[in-house]
């Protein structure tokens, strides 16, 4: 086969490739979260907490999460 041959079909072969996410996280990277990847590595309602500054980029909790989830909901009720 030539050059000009192959490089569709190598083509084509990395495009279904980079559809199919393999050997990559499949869940939330928050603590304890089942719930499928939206953005960034997280479900839609962490992807909201981590936009906020509620938890940290690897997912974890920071030394005062409670106190800025509190602060969140306080807010977001006087919103709603």
């Amino acid at each position: 086969m030539s050059e000009k041959a192959k490089k569709p079909e190598q083509a084509k072969q990395n495009v279904q490739a980079g559809n199919a996410v393999e050997g990559g996280p499949k869940n939330c990277k928050a603590d304890g979260c089942k719930s499928k990847i939206e953005k960034f590595g997280f479900c839609k309602d962490h992807y909201e907490l981590f936009m906020e500054g509620i938890i940290r980029a690897d997912g974890q909790k920071p030394l005062d999460y409670e106190e800025k989830l509190s602060r969140f909901k306080r807010n977001r009720s006087k919103v709603a």
